[in-house]
């Protein structure tokens, strides 16, 4: 399995969920869609969804993706309810563990080793490590 993360530098401005269904809907009738990998010009969502989507496409041949997905605090951002509905629609692992909410840099850092414990943890149960 290979983790998904990737941002561009571009944040998308007119469609809040552009790349969890609509991704493909623009192409004319009977077209075949070709997957280009996504360059920094693209929107986040529609890179994030393209490498989901083509594991295949990089890193090691015959990998799924998984996803992983670090909350901090009670809700998921806004970006995470995106990933969290790509996910779904693509059937994909999603993996959520919950980090505890750091206002100072140094409490952040202090945590890191409880938050790998619970990746590591959860990787083990689904077979990933």
């Amino acid at each position: 399995l290979r983790l998904v993360h990737v941002q561009s530098k571009h944040a998308h401005k007119e469609r809040l969920w552009c790349a969890v269904l609509c991704h493909r809907l623009q192409l004319p009738k009977g077209a075949i869609y070709i997957p280009a990998k996504p360059t920094d010009n693209d929107c986040w969502q529609s890179s994030y969804r393209w490498h989901l989507e083509y594991a295949d496409l990089w890193g090691k041949k015959h990998k799924k993706a998984v996803m992983l997905c670090i909350k901090v605090g009670e809700d998921l951002g806004a970006g995470q309810l995106i990933e969290k509905e790509m996910a779904e629609n693509l059937g994909i692992l999603r993996i959520e563990i919950q980090a505890p909410t750091a206002a100072e840099p140094l409490n952040f850092v202090l945590s890191f080793p409880q938050v790998l414990k619970q990746v590591e943890d959860r990787f083990k149960q689904h077979g990933i490590l």
